[in-house]
């Protein structure tokens, strides 16, 4: 169970990265 949770928080913090890494780029195509 607990392995469970950690995975999710894995899984979770991966796609908060992906978004942060894209919020980026799009950023930079901004300017």
């Amino acid at each position: 169970m607990i392995q469970k949770m950690t995975n999710a928080s894995n899984e979770w913090r991966r796609l908060v990265w992906c978004q942060k890494l894209l919020e980026i780029h799009l950023q930079r195509r901004k300017w």
